[in-house]
């Protein structure tokens, strides 16, 4: 078993649900901070209620575990520590009363990458086939998150 203990499943999922939380309250500043940038704002508007759903799929991962606990071998404080590095971006974020567009685009891509390795690896400890899926489709929307802030990037001509 890697030397791992297994996790509480349910502790690992709700720290999952409130990652997503954190990261929508990110892509909220973002709107707000660019408030007077209609595209920006949409951008960062759509990304946010993503996000949300993200929070809602976890929330289903946990009343689900309720009455079929699975395995997960990930440890709790990996799930923590990227807790955190959200927390402190968005704190980051709130504090800033001007930043600039292309970096807060470059914030939002390597939270998203961040975003896209945790899933994959929580996919990778998780003993549980519909699980599973789930989580590799929220990788799938990490790198969809990715892409449209890249692509919003280079329409902006700021340098990726």
């Amino acid at each position: 078993m890697d030397g791992k203990a297994n996790a509480n499943p349910l502790m690992v999922f709700l720290t999952c649900q409130q990652i997503e939380k954190t990261c929508s309250s990110v892509y909220r500043e973002f709107a707000r901070l660019y408030s007077q940038d209609a595209q920006a704002r949409a951008l960062f508007l759509q990304l946010a209620a993503e996000e949300e759903e993200h929070a809602a799929q976890f929330e289903l991962l946990y009343s689900i575990n309720i009455v079929s606990p699975v395995t997960v071998l990930v440890e709790l404080s990996y799930a923590g520590s990227a807790l955190r590095a959200m927390e402190n971006c968005l704190e980051q974020v709130k504090a800033a009363r001007r930043l600039p567009l292309q970096e807060a685009l470059r914030l939002s891509v390597k939270a998203e990458e961040q975003l896209q390795v945790f899933h994959a690896r929580l996919a990778a400890e998780v003993r549980n086939e519909e699980w599973h899926a789930l989580l590799a489709e929220l990788q799938d929307a990490d790198l969809d998150h990715a892409k449209k802030l890249i692509d919003f990037q280079r329409l902006r001509g700021l340098a990726p």
